[in-house]
């Protein structure tokens, strides 16, 4: 059943930002057909074009999964999707993974679209690219390729669990608007739900990877250890590596439970459907 509930929520909220993408991919064709022409003109306003949707479409992607999640649970429809044979947090956790999935494609199709405009820009190719982007990195004080090609999967683990832990915030945010005394404050109250959550989760986030010295290190030979050295960890950039604190990203996936528990009982036993 839940995939099935996965299936139709990444359905439905496909075809509210499918028309971002599509926009996208004209600009693409743009860029490219004036590849062939001499028109400079026709250059510079495709590559403003995807440069600007590329951002908006992280816009839409974040507001339009905070719109249907607010919609299908405590509109209208709230009383058809409340009343399916599922529990809440089967119903929960598949609008937040439906939210994770289009949010991270968003983020990688604004660095695709970047590295893209890159490419077009300097009439290479995307090898030409790739080892210009390494000639150029050292000279401006960064590790070799080597060692972020090892850092960057671990660095976006971290990134996946900061999107988790505050997608599921965006959503209790939204669940403790509509329980009173909440509800009378409409959008404002889901805002100043919101940053009372974001802030205090994230603090301790910041807080723990200050005070606990535990995470992943690269060293400048791309060889990757567990440390428990602060120090180590905080000056790995300075000996030619770089590092990765798990502190907060251990206490994002702990919140991210506890957040998602808490909603989904709330979503039960307090709510009060319009």
């Amino acid at each position: 059943m839940l995939g099935k509930l996965i299936k139709n929520d990444l359905k439905r909220s496909g075809r509210k930002i499918v028309n971002i993408y599509i926009a996208a991919f004209i600009a693409v064709a743009a860029m490219g057909i004036s590849l062939f022409t001499d028109i400079g003109i026709a250059k510079i306003i495709s590559t403003a074009a995807l440069l600007v949707i590329s951002g908006i479409a992280i816009i839409v992607t974040v507001v339009s999964m905070f719109t249907d999640f607010r919609d299908s649970v405590f509109g209208d429809a709230g009383y058809l999707t409340n009343t399916l044979p599922v529990r809440s947090r089967s119903m929960l956790f598949s609008k937040w993974l439906t939210s994770v999935i289009w949010i991270l494609l968003s983020f990688i199709f604004l660095a695709f679209s970047s590295f893209l405009i890159i490419v077009f820009n300097e009439g290479g190719s995307s090898g030409d690219t790739l080892a210009m982007i390494s000639e150029i990195l050292p000279m401006l004080g960064f590790p070799s390729k080597e060692v972020l090609l090892v850092w960057i999967p671990l660095e976006g683990l971290r990134v996946l669990a900061f999107i988790a832990v505050n997608t599921a915030i965006v959503y209790f945010s939204v669940t403790v608007a509509n329980i009173k005394p909440f509800q009378s404050l409409g959008v404002f109250g889901v805002i100043i739900c919101f940053f009372v959550f974001f802030f205090a989760v994230n603090y301790a986030g910041v807080y723990l990877d200050t005070s606990i010295p535990f995470g992943v290190l690269v060293d400048s030979s791309a060889k990757v250890s567990v440390s428990f050295d602060m120090t180590e960890l905080d000056s790995a950039f300075y000996a030619g590596g770089l590092s990765v604190k798990l502190s907060s990203c251990l206490f994002d996936i702990l919140a991210f439970v506890v957040v998602h528990v808490v909603n989904a009982t709330l979503i039960e036993k307090k709510v009060n459907l319009k």
